[in-house]
């Protein structure tokens, strides 16, 4: 993992939740530039993998993988109706019944 500010790879992790089930939620720190940003980690079915088979030499060969684009998409648009909801919930306003 790499600090999406200054792309150094000399991270901690602050703090460590199990938000969910199969998701776990953490904050990280970048010890170069004092960055800090949060990461998700979910499981992800085995059928939302891809995987194919590269030439590395004439003799040799490596298998690449990668999570299906309509995975990731799936994911990014969950994210971003759970952050929603999230601002929604913690608005010092609160609507009167």
């Amino acid at each position: 993992m790499q600090c999406p500010k200054c792309n150094t790879t000399w991270i901690s992790v602050l703090e460590s939740r199990h938000t969910t089930p199969d998701a776990i939620s953490r904050r990280r720190k970048c010890k170069a530039c004092d960055h800090v940003w949060a990461t998700a980690e979910v499981v992800v079915p085995d059928e939302a993998i891809a995987w194919k088979n590269v030439r590395r030499s004439a003799e040799t060969w490596r298998s690449e993988f990668a999570v299906k684009a309509s995975v990731l998409e799936a994911l990014k648009t969950f994210a971003q109706t759970s952050q929603q909801a999230s601002l929604a919930s913690n608005s010092p306003i609160r609507p009167t019944a």
